[in-house]
């Protein structure tokens, strides 16, 4: 799961309590570690998700976004928690 807002986040927790393996990114390392509370397993980028994992599912919020997860062009710091 690369995204873990509000949709990301509800996708990646009913995956889990459904019983599949979930591997997860997002630029904010708070979202992150919300995510592996839930049993997620937490990757340093989307191409390490994209190892991790069958099926890669994207959830963010712009084109742009979408863009740089999938070229691997990402921000070279991940955001603080907010």
């Amino acid at each position: 799961m690369i995204g873990l807002g509000l949709m990301g986040h509800a996708i990646a927790r009913r995956l889990t309590e459904t019983g599949h393996a979930v591997a997860c990114y997002d630029i904010v390392a708070g979202k992150v570690a919300g995510a592996v509370a839930l049993g997620v397993q937490a990757c340093d980028s989307p191409a390490e998700v994209a190892q991790a994992s069958d099926i890669v599912l994207v959830s963010v919020t712009s084109a742009a976004a979408v863009e740089e997860a999938v070229t691997g062009r990402l921000r070279s710091q991940k955001r603080p928690a907010r």
